[in-house]
């Protein structure tokens, strides 16, 4: 480690392709949730920045999401008797 990773501050914001690789996703996907507002992201005059702390609401929300899925795949919504 040299004296300037140790003295380097933790970033707050990332490209989107940094985004990207940080979920294992590609690029073109990170804009696409950006575009349908599943994930936040900021503008900082031309460049598109995205907050960790929305990386970490976004894995959230799908980690709800899983759970609140049917425990078996094979049923649907529809398929289940009216209440």
């Amino acid at each position: 480690m040299t004296n300037s990773d140790a003295t380097s501050v933790p970033r707050l914001l990332l490209t989107p392709e940094e985004a990207a690789e940080s979920l294992g996703i590609s690029r073109s996907l990170v804009y696409e949730l950006i575009g349908s507002g599943r994930l936040e992201s900021v503008r900082i005059g031309t460049c598109r920045r995205i907050p960790i702390g929305a990386l970490e609401m976004f894995v959230e929300e799908l980690r709800l999401g899983a759970v609140a899925r049917p425990a078996h795949p094979s049923v649907r919504i529809w398929d289940r008797p009216a209440s």
